[in-house]
C-alpha cells in the first residue's frame, strides 16, 4: 500500500511516499515508518507522548487495527495522505495541506 506520509511538525522535513504491506498492523506501520524516517518512537514507553498514525482528515487510525481493516472500513486507500505526530489528537491543522503530495518546496514527494 502506498502512503504520503508526513512527518512529525517537528521535524519540518518534506513529506515523503513510502510503501507498507496491508498485512501489518498501524502500531507495526508506525514502527517502520519512524525507522525509515529516523523519528524518535517512544511508543513502548509507559507514560511517553504517544507516536499516532492519522488521516489527512484528523481522525488518528486505531494501532492494534491492520491496513487492510483501514482501507475496508473507508478511512484509507492507496497513495492517501498520512500524517505521523507525537498526540492523541491533531489540533489546528488544515486538512486541505493534506490534499496534495507537495512540500513547502512544490517538489513532488520523495519515494522511499
Amino acid at each position: 500500500m502506498l502512503l504520503s506520509l508526513y512527518f512529525p511538525v517537528t521535524t519540518n522535513r518534506p513529506p515523503e511516499f513510502h510503501v507498507v504491506s496491508v498485512r501489518w498492523s498501524v502500531g507495526r506501520v508506525i514502527d517502520v515508518l519512524s525507522d525509515r524516517g529516523n523519528i524518535r518512537n517512544n511508543n513502548n514507553q509507559p507514560g511517553a507522548t504517544r507516536l499516532n498514525l492519522f488521516t489527512k482528515t484528523g481522525t488518528r487510525l486505531d494501532t492494534s487495527s491492520s491496513m487492510e481493516a483501514m482501507v475496508l472500513q473507508d478511512k484509507l486507500g492507496g497513495g492517501d495522505a498520512v500524517i505521523l505526530e507525537y498526540a492523541d489528537t491533531l489540533t489546528r491543522h488544515n486538512p486541505e495541506h493534506f490534499q496534495s503530495a507537495k512540500g513547502k518546496s512544490g517538489k513532488d514527494c520523495t519515494v522511499q
